[in-house]
């Protein structure tokens, strides 16, 4: 998803959202044992 974010003020906000948003969820995977994600 990184067509429309040229000069887009919202998209560049969703899009930085959308960053921490994955960084968070990536640490919360980490604290998650791999056996419980198996799909």
């Amino acid at each position: 998803m990184v067509e429309n974010r040229t000069d887009n003020p919202l998209t560049l906000k969703l899009g930085r959202e959308e960053l921490i948003i994955r960084l968070i969820s990536h640490i919360h995977v980490k604290r998650i044992p791999a056996s419980n994600w198996e799909s």
